[in-house]
């Protein structure tokens, strides 16, 4: 009895979650733009400005990778349009979550990922980067950005990129993206301006399917933050346990150096010592050599060397 109300808190938890949630919240968004292309259509619409674009498709959390053992992206939305150009809109809240280096390694994966082994340069499509910031990241109090490489600050480059932040604070009801991103940061439903962002916000809200849809990905997400955890963990532990392992082996290693440098040096100490003997027994010239290497311990071999240095 008590499991079912603890399951009861957290699933009425969840549904608290969602219904407070809105387009800048992560997890909320995932589920209201996957494989959703009118709302996305609108949304590129408005911040293009461009009324006859026509997506033809839309994942989001699209993974791309990159060289082997180098970092991965997850891009938030990922849009086509009818043309082949490629879309990726970034939802950030955090400012550090939408730096320009951040926005150049999403537009070089895209890039990477684009053509096929072998395949012509000149078939790069145009790609388009758009960051939406709830806060004006970049910092002149504009409602788009748009950010486009030029030759020597005159003459469009041409390369087929352009980065475009979205500044969410700015939400002038006299105009389209404006309006937009109110919506984006609205949470009631009955207060969005576009109607097929609210229509999408009542399935998730009010609609015990979207209210599932909206539970599972949240549990997904929970999941994916434990794995990371977890990986996050061994890596950590590992790390460590390579740092402990690379000290105990250094001092072992040093304690068995000096062992035989303390052996070896005994033993040079020894040889040295019997050759000085030996020396001085050449020198008096009493014994036979063969007499010097039986008293001495060195072998007749090296008595002989001894007395030629000497001779």
């Amino acid at each position: 009895m008590a499991e079912k109300l603890n399951n009861l808190d957290e699933d009425a938890l969840k549904l608290a979650k969602i219904r407070q949630s809105c387009l800048m919240d992560d997890g909320y968004m995932q589920t209201f733009f996957k494989n959703n292309i009118k709302c996305t259509q609108l949304v590129l619409r408005i911040i293009l400005d461009k009324d006859d674009l026509i997506v033809k498709r839309v994942k989001t959390q699209k993974p791309l990778k990159g060289a082997p053992n180098k970092r991965t992206v997850r891009l938030d939305i990922y849009a086509v349009d009818s043309e082949g150009l490629e879309y990726d809109i970034e939802i950030q809240r955090e400012n550090a979550g939408a730096s320009p280096k951040r926005a150049r390694f999403y537009s070089a994966l895209i890039d990477a990922n684009m053509l096929a082994k072998k395949e012509d340069y000149d078939k790069l499509r145009e790609s388009i980067i758009i960051f939406i910031t709830e806060h004006d990241v970049l910092g002149d109090g504009l409602p788009l950005y748009t950010i486009e490489r030029y030759i020597n600050g005159k003459r469009l480059f041409n390369d087929g990129i352009k980065i475009i932040y979205v500044n969410a604070s700015n939400q002038d009801a006299e105009t389209k993206l404006g309006r937009l991103m109110h919506d984006f940061m609205c949470v009631p439903v009955k207060d969005m301006y576009y109607e097929e962002l609210a229509s999408r916000a009542k399935y998730l809200k009010s609609n015990k399917k979207g209210e599932q849809a909206m539970k599972s990905v949240w549990d997904e997400m929970q999941e994916e933050s434990r794995a990371a955890g977890r990986a996050e963990g061994l890596e950590q532990g590992m790390a460590k346990g390579i740092a402990k392992g690379r000290a105990e082996g250094l001092e072992q290693g040093m304690q068995k150096g000096m062992q035989k440098g303390r052996a070896k040096g005994r033993a040079e100490g020894k040889s040295e010592a019997q050759e000085n003997v030996v020396i001085n027994m050449l020198k008096d010239g009493e014994l036979a050599l063969e007499k010097i290497a039986k008293y001495s311990g060195l072998t007749l071999k090296r008595v002989k060397e001894l007395a030629k240095a000497l001779a």
